[in-house]
């Protein structure tokens, strides 16, 4: 058993090793560049002493050009006067942002309060690689005192294992000065204590034949929730390692990890790493061959689809089947089970019958159940049928019924009294049934209690207007968009000026200027100020601060940038302010948004006109400090966020500004990301009520005239409290606990189905066939320089004239092996230099939500004008055929000089018919 691993394993490294850094030498230090966020240095006999007082401070070593000779790790010894996190950099050449990016450095935790850091990263570097330069990046307002950095070889001269050896009790220090005296029990296994990554290397094992790893891990699960698992492996030859996450559920059997449809996973690879999560450890760990053969079906959601669960009643549950190992799963062995209080069982009705289809590896289906409560009561659930287990049982509360009713609209709102505003982010980005599908395929769970709604419908603005108005919310800051004068996601905003209550909710623009460098100018600036003015600042609730309306900027940095000074950005919130006096208005109140502000940042915010700062989320303080971004934990963001305001609070005011707190909301981007966004764990109404008591007390002690909630409804991001399918309205109620400090006196839970009204949701369904039309307002994205596209109604009209172009899109809800082919239906005519005699070639690929290729295949194509449907076989001797699509791209021709009409991309089962319904 693997335990004990993570914690008082040490590196020594030698005194003599081949590259090294001593920055307590002058000489060093002089082959080092600052760039201008380090505010002043010194050389001392402890170090090079720096204070970070810029945003991104970089130190960068001249040429080094270091070749790699072994398998190497990255030593720095660091003492930072602040907890933060700083990032390592290498190039191989010089070239743009002189040969850095991120793909090409390591992240790592520094502790604070002159605390001694001593860093140990594997980059990936193997024999061969060359190292051009070395960058490190600390981070902003603080002091560091920076020891040495240097590159060790504590693996070189050893023996390289062919094979994974088996997985010790425990793990050996390694000694550079000896490494013989440190694998003398023959294991590789090593420990960057850093890291909290177990490694085993040098190995040589070649990866042709094998499909991915067999895991055994060692510890149980009483939430039956899967946790994240980080793989890295490092090829030979390349420069970097690689890295997978996994979510496994808890399981004491192997479970296979596949790996053989990332690209990476090719060659031979040098070394292995696993990173469990927090308390977890593994006894086993094996390379899978090409063939796995036993199914591993699991439960991986186990929910109700319905925001109330109204005794006597049918409430929809969902449970999910999936299969995570190999061979086939059959649907219909699952069923469902329900009782009382009592141990009296439930009627469980199935709402389809059971597919035909049999799961193959990373496929899953999804099946619905009627059940009916006659009383009130704690409800047990129970799923049987899947072996592996995962979630099997859950518990759920039915609700008393509520006396029969139709109303002719949404009751009208009651405001508790608070002594201070409450703004809430709100994201306008669900007015099609397409934007729902990530919702409906990643996480169910989160269906809102209007469905999975249009937000243009007023009806649906004046549900949430009552529900967040009688929880305290009173104002909603909108994400907007403009990028020169060009506007999308305005929906919302047109809803909300036709709906009923829309005055007893404030609003104010939140300018998401999420734009590419170059957009914003002073021009431009003025004529969004118009259009702030002529069209939202006359609605009678537009929020204000000092009687003035306010404006909320995400990115004053991309204004800056782009104006190219601060007195040119003073000189456009000039411009606003006059705008605004002109049209009779007492001018405006800008509110900055960010992180990671300096103080000469925040003075020259203030210089310009801002009035305040606030964040979308606070997070930072307990990210910084989890084991792992994948898992950070809501109870501690909500016990450390009180002394984040305060220091923030502190640091805007020495500048002359007002810090506004941020009540978190959550973060789980896995619907739009996948498997690598930061998950925040744990997210109990109780926790947030207490964050909003905090915010309460702050706010009173502070005499600030209002807090920020975070996201009311991003639901794709995972920070979301309207009302829905896994809180209910629990998080509103502990909002308003919080904000009033009043346990009763609650207003009456009202859900649309209680009072008639509704169903405000889109028809999914037809969404969940793998027929992709290119209409006009088709969900196509395109990308190369030198097409030009007109959106016609039965297909889009592609101009080739310099690189090919790549149309993709996002797909939802498809098994691939339920389909053999894809089906491109196109014409092609040859324009300027093309040739209809031509060997032309398409290219299509499908990949999975982490990016792993499904399919990548080749088709011949026919230059001639005639409109023809392409037929591409994606399984046939494709192993990789498997899983749930969710990207798919083409390229219709491989070069220039081609007239492309483009009218629809289909999968087809075997027999070549239509694509099929999975619903």
């Amino acid at each position: 058993m693997l335990t004990g691993l993570l914690a008082g394993c040490l590196l020594v490294f030698s005194a003599d090793g081949p590259t090294r850094w001593d920055f307590t030498d002058p000489a060093t230090v002089s082959g080092w560049l600052t760039n201008a966020d380090v505010s002043s240095q010194e050389v001392t006999r402890e170090g090079w002493r720096l204070v970070t007082t810029g945003r991104d401070p970089q130190l960068t070593s001249q040429p080094i050009d270091v070749e790699i000779e072994d398998f190497a790790l990255l030593y720095l010894n660091i003492r930072a006067s602040r907890d933060g996190e700083c990032q390592v950099f290498w190039s191989h050449e010089d070239g743009p942002m002189m040969g850095f990016s991120e793909d090409r450095s390591r992240r790592f935790a520094v502790n604070g309060h002159g605390a001694d850091t001593e860093a140990f990263l594997l980059p990936g570097w193997t024999r061969g690689s060359v190292i051009h330069r070395l960058r490190f990046d600390p981070f902003g307002d603080a002091e560091f005192v920076i020891r040495e950095i240097r590159i060790v070889y504590p693996f070189k001269d050893l023996p390289k294992h062919t094979s994974i050896p088996p997985v010790p009790e425990t793990v050996l220090p390694i000694d550079v000065k000896d490494p013989s005296s440190s694998t003398g029990s023959g294991s590789p296994w090593f420990l960057l204590p850093n890291e909290r990554t177990v490694w085993c290397g040098p190995l040589d094992v070649d990866l042709s034949t094998r499909s991915g790893l067999l895991i055994q891990t060692d510890y149980a699960d009483t939430e039956q929730i899967a946790r994240p698992w980080h793989l890295y492996w490092v090829v030979s030859g390349e420069s970097r390692a690689h890295e997978v996450i996994c979510w496994l559920w808890p399981r004491r059997e192997p479970q296979w990890i596949r790996l053989d449809r990332f690209p990476a996973w090719t060659g031979k690879i040098e070394a292995l790493g696993v990173k469990p999560p927090q308390s977890g450890s593994f006894k086993a760990l094996h390379l899978a061959e090409q063939d796995i053969s036993a199914p591993w079906p699991v439960i991986t959601r186990f929910c109700k689809m319905d925001p109330v669960w109204r005794a006597g009643r049918p409430c929809i549950i969902l449970t999910r089947l999936a299969n995570q190992g190999g061979g086939t799963v059959d649907p219909a062995m699952l069923t469902v089970s329900a009782v009382d209080e009592t141990g009296r069982p439930l009627s469980v009705r199935p709402r389809q019958e059971a597919p035909g289809v049999h799961l193959q590896w990373g496929e899953h289906q999804d099946l619905f159940w009627d059940i009916t409560a006659e009383h009130p009561g704690r409800i047990q659930l129970t799923v049987t049928g899947a072996e592996y287990g995962g979630i099997t049982k859950i518990f759920c509360d039915a609700m008393p019924p509520v006396a029969e009713s139709n109303l002719d609209y949404v009751p009208a709102p009651v405001a508790p009294s608070l002594p201070f505003d409450v703004c809430a982010y709100y994201f306008p980005g669900w007015k099609s049934a397409e934007e729902w599908q990530c919702i409906l395929e990643h996480a169910p769970e989160r269906r809102p209690a209007l469905g999975f709604y249009d937000e243009s419908n007023p009806e649906c603005v004046d549900w949430q207007i009552k529900w967040s108005v009688e929880h305290g919310i009173t104002c909603y800051l909108v994400d907007w968009y403009w990028v020169q004068g060009r506007q999308f996601l305005t929906h919302w905003f047109e809803a909300y000026r036709k709906a009923r209550y829309r005055d007893m909710l404030k609003v104010a623009v939140m300018w998401a200027n999420h734009n590419p460098p170059g957009t914003h100018s002073r021009e431009d600036w003025r004529q969004v100020t118009r259009e702030w003015v002529e069209h939202y600042f006359n609605l009678p609730a537009y929020f204000r601060i000092d009687e003035k309306p306010a404006i909320f900027l995400w990115d004053p940095r991309g204004l800056l940038r782009d104006l190219g000074s601060p007195e040119e950005m003073a000189a456009a919130l000039a411009d606003s302010q006059q705008i605004a006096q002109e049209a009779g208005y007492a001018g405006i109140s800008f509110v900055a948004m960010g992180y990671g502000y300096t103080s000469s940042e925040l003075s020259t915010l203030q210089q310009a006109g801002f009035i305040g700062w606030t964040t979308y989320h606070e997070w930072e303080h307990a990210a910084v400090k989890a084991w792992s971004r994948q898992e950070v934990s809501y109870r501690e963001i909500a016990e450390s966020a009180p002394k984040a305001w305060e220091e923030r609070l502190s640091h805007a005011r020495k500048a002359g500004l007002t810090y506004y707190p941020v009540l978190d909301t959550g973060w789980d981007a896995r619907p739009w990301h996948g498997n690598t966004s930061m998950v925040i764990t744990g997210r109990a109404p109780a926790d947030f009520g207490q964050l909003a008591e905090s915010a309460r007390d702050f706010a009173l002690r502070e005499k600030l005239p209002f807090v920020v909630v975070g996201p009311v409804n991003e639901w794709g991001e995972g920070s979301y409290i309207e009302p829905n399918a896994e809180y209910g309205m629990s998080q509103l109620k502990a909002l308003r606990r919080g904000l009033t400090g009043m346990e009763t006196d609650m207003p009456e839970e009202i859900y649309p189905s209680d009072i008639g009204r509704g169903p405000y949701e889109f028809s999914l369904a037809d969404l969940r066939r793998p027929v992709w039309p290119f209409t006009p307002d088709a969900a196509w994205n395109i990308t190369g320089n030198g097409t030009s596209v007109a959106k016609e109604p039965a297909g889009w009209r592609l101009t080739i004239s310099g690189a090919p172009p790549v149309l993709s899109r996002k797909v939802y809800g498809i098994n691939a092996s339920c389909y053999s082919h894809g089906t491109v239906r196109m014409s092609v005519s040859p324009v300027g230099n093309g040739k209809s005699d031509d060997v032309i070639t398409g290219h299509i690929r499908i990949e999975s939500m982490e990016k792993e290729v499904l399919a990548d295949k080749t088709f011949s194509v026919q230059a001639d004008g005639i409109e023809r449907e392409y037929s591409v076989d994606l399984g046939g001797d494709n192993p990789k055929w498997t899983g749930r699509p969710a990207t798919v791209s083409i390229v219709p021709v491989d070069r220039s000089g081609y007239e492309v009409f483009i009218s629809s991309i289909l999968l087809v089962n075997e027999s070549g018919t239509s694509a099929k319904n999975e619903l």
